[in-house]
């Protein structure tokens, strides 16, 4: 994850975090979004949670995690704007499912964001496509040079974590 914890695991199910006990932000995750707040920079969380219509994850516990995360992050002055996810699978060809840009169009209308001057950060191939498509910047977190190179990516940024990309787009 960009700003949680995942759990390890063989299977798919295996890696689903199924209570608050089991929430953990990554290191100095929270400083990061405190420190992009600082830059005037808004937040918004857009992501794609297929574990929910795959039955791993019950819609009721996900929006539990959400509001748990929401609120801890308030607690230390960051504010989310909008959380969005879809919890659609591939195979639903749903139009909110990143890469596409379905659930980010109501946020660029809403808040009159200005794209050229935006980044979209994360650890996934759909993160980088999205906000390339979006005309964005873009940043990848937990870069794998093995993992990505087949890929052809050509990410703005590369980071290993959060608060290094934080730094890296902060100045």
């Amino acid at each position: 994850g960009t700003l949680i914890e995942e759990p390890a695991g063989k299977e798919e199910k295996d890696k689903v975090i199924g209570s608050p006990p089991d929430l953990r932000f990554l290191p100095h995750a929270v400083e990061a979004l405190k420190m992009l707040r600082r830059k005037n920079y808004l937040l918004f969380v857009i992501s794609n949670q297929e574990v929910i219509n795959r039955g791993y994850l019950s819609k009721e516990t996900f929006d539990l995690l959400n509001s748990i995360m929401d609120k801890t992050l308030s607690e230390h002055g960051v504010v989310i704007e909008r959380w969005m996810v879809c919890p659609h699978m591939p195979r639903e060809k749903c139009a909110c499912r990143k890469p596409k840009t379905g659930m980010v169009k109501s946020i660029i209308k809403d808040y009159s964001i200005d794209l050229r001057n935006s980044y979209v950060i994360g650890d996934r191939k759909s993160d980088v496509v999205m906000g390339k498509r979006l005309g964005a910047r873009t940043v990848l977190v937990k870069w794998n040079e093995k993992r990505y190179a087949a890929t052809k990516l050509k990410p703005t940024v590369k980071a290993s974590n959060l608060f290094v990309a934080a730094r890296r787009i902060s100045i």
